[in-house]
């Protein structure tokens, strides 16, 4: 009886929760789009481009061959594409692009929630963990994250930061197979979110898993191993199973133009937050710029802050029990990720390696917000008199939390100029000319383009029918081609070469997986395979080059997995064979026992 009255207490824990968290999600329902909001744009298109991939058969596409003005692009290659997948499944029920994104954010208010939730209430205790979800979810930067930037990976990244953290715990503390599942699926949620939180937030929880193992440290070396043993193996298996997307994201990242990503308006110098912004109350919209002027906030909020001290006042006045320890580590963790944001950590941003990889320095205040949400929670580690008396003090905290972040609860609704929308080929190309967004360029190109004649094409509303440089065809009197079937990130064409030397330019950049392979005349028998080691690169926007034999032959460009991405996808296969095989073996084994009986 006692054990269906905690289930029914617990629930309504979650249901309380669920309510709290309406409204960060209502801002999300006024009619339009956040146009304005620094990623807002980026979102959509991403989208918008993912579901152009799959109109073509490519169910995973790692090259966008639309961007770049037309040139394109090998951002899921080295951009982790969880949050732009989750929005094609909205926009394949029937929602517009930007309505799909705003329902990413939602899922991510709600899943944050109750990640953190399911985290707090395995550390600490139910009431605990409401508070300390509501802080989770209203601290100033997630809102941020949503409303201003519209940081749409970042922003899900909440989702599993939590989820990992929890998934530690359960594989320390019961040590079973479910527990090493939801670590490894919870790690590789995140990594295949964004590589940037994982990289980011894995040193701090290779931390507190050394902080949960710590507990065990007098015992026998037997019950350590078997402490130790499931959160390493779910860390690893979690890696195993994104395998399929970090492993080229690590090994082919070299051959972009990584300037574009961490220079000029991007160097982390101009990006520090000064320390006043921690703590002021300042709301707007715009972009980070140098300097202590920002439009946008970088403050803690003061009702979380004051919170997060209890917690670590409760750290150093509980008697026994778990939270003295966890309690200043994750004190730590806040102070130590504050101090990344400002000035004062240069030389760590200058010497340490991985620091840097976060771009800008107020990235970090996402670990401030975890961190902070849990010390929020272990404010009310002490036990409360009576069920009533949780309930008030519960409540009334959370609506505190609430009403501290009330009024950051809005998004900034405009009409779409036309270089924003509505989405399409035409406001994707003028986004591009207008922002000088989307114009990423691999390390073969001496030049970023700023038009182009596929930009031209599809400005005016019409998909481009081949990727082929006519104009250097028309330069070539030794050379004739006939288009054959055109498909996004491959396409066949007849060419008619008379004589050597000739070679067939295609408007693509260059970047590992280019392939060409050469056929007869009737398209039949392979004769030749051209790696992307073996093509020439062709003008200042580094396009790839085919040479040709002499003679008619069809030539086929397709954009192919590398041995990079090809060892990913067979680590991962094998990491879930692998974890479908030992479950399967586990209900396997239950299921005698249980016939046994």
């Amino acid at each position: 009886m006692s054990r269906s009255l905690d289930r029914v207490s617990r629930l309504g824990w979650v249901v309380l929760l669920l309510l709290f968290m309406l409204p960060a999600i209502l801002p999300f329902g006024r009619p339009g789009y956040f146009w304005n909001a620094n990623d807002a744009r980026h979102d959509a298109y991403f989208i918008f481009e993912y579901d152009r991939a799959l109109q073509y058969g490519d169910l995973y596409p790692r090259w966008l061959p639309d961007v770049t003005f037309g040139y394109g692009y090998p951002l899921f290659n080295i951009y982790a594409p969880l949050a732009v997948m989750v929005g094609e499944g909205f926009h394949l029920l029937g929602l517009g692009f930007t309505q799909a994104v705003e329902m990413v954010f939602v899922v991510s208010v709600v899943l944050s929630g109750l990640m953190m939730y399911g985290f707090l209430s395995a550390l600490l205790n139910p009431w605990a963990a409401l508070v300390g979800a509501v802080a989770y979810v209203y601290a100033p930067y997630h809102l941020l994250d949503m409303y201003q930037r519209a940081a749409m990976a970042e922003s899900f990244a909440f989702v599993w930061m939590p989820a990992v953290l929890w998934g530690v715990r359960a594989s320390v503390h019961r040590a079973g197979w479910r527990s090493v599942v939801g670590l490894s699926v919870a790690y590789a949620g995140l990594m295949l979110t964004s590589n940037l939180v994982a990289v980011i937030f894995t040193p701090f929880v290779a931390g507190y898993a050394l902080v949960e193992l710590a507990r065990w440290a007098g015992r026998s070396w037997q019950e350590w191993i078997r402490r130790v043993v499931p959160p390493l193996v779910g860390g690893v298996a979690g890696l195993g199973l994104s395998a399929w997307f970090w492993v080229p994201a690590l090994l082919e990242f070299k051959y972009v133009n990584q300037a574009q990503w961490y220079g000029g308006y991007y160097d982390y110098h101009h990006h520090f937050v000064y320390f006043f912004q921690l703590f002021s109350p300042h709301w707007g919209f715009g972009i980070s710029v140098p300097g202590p002027n920002d439009v946008i906030s970088y403050q803690i909020g003061v009702v979380v802050y004051l919170l997060a001290l209890g917690g670590i006042g409760a750290a150093f006045l509980a008697r026994g029990g778990e939270w003295p320890w966890q309690g200043r580590y994750w004190a730590g963790v806040a102070f130590f990720a504050t101090f990344l944001t400002t000035a004062a950590s240069v030389w760590w941003w200058e010497h340490v390696p991985g620091v840097a990889f976060a771009q800008f320095p107020w990235r970090y205040l996402m670990l401030t917000v975890v961190s902070s949400a849990i010390l929020v929670g272990g404010a009310l580690v002490f036990p409360l008199p009576s069920g009533r008396w949780r309930w008030a003090v519960a409540f009334g905290l959370a609506v505190l939390l609430v009403l501290g972040s009330a009024a950051y609860l809005r998004v900034e609704v405009v009409e779409p100029l036309p270089e924003q929308g509505p989405v399409g080929l035409p406001a994707l190309m003028r986004f591009q000319a207008s922002e000088d967004e989307m114009t990423g360029v691999t390390i073969f190109a001496r030049e970023i383009p700023h038009w182009s004649g596929l930009a031209e094409i599809m400005v005016h509303g019409q998909d481009v029918p081949t990727r082929v440089e006519f104009g250097h065809v028309q330069r070539d009197p030794g050379l004739d081609v006939t288009l054959l079937e055109y498909h996004g990130s491959w396409e066949r064409v007849l060419v008619e070469a008379r004589g050597e030397g000739h070679v067939l330019v295609f408007n693509v950049q260059m970047y590992p997986g280019w392939t060409a392979y050469i056929y007869d005349e009737q398209g039949k028998r392979l004769e030749r395979v051209l790696s992307w080691q073996d093509l020439g690169v062709t003008g200042p926007y580094g396009l790839v080059s085919v040479p040709l034999p002499p003679g008619r032959h069809v030539v086929e460009l397709r954009f192919a997995d590398t041995w990079p991405r090809r060892v990913g996808k067979g680590v991962s296969l094998v990491t879930l064979l692998g974890m479908l095989a030992v479950g399967g073996w586990r209900c396997f084994r239950r299921f005698r026992e249980d016939a046994g009986e």
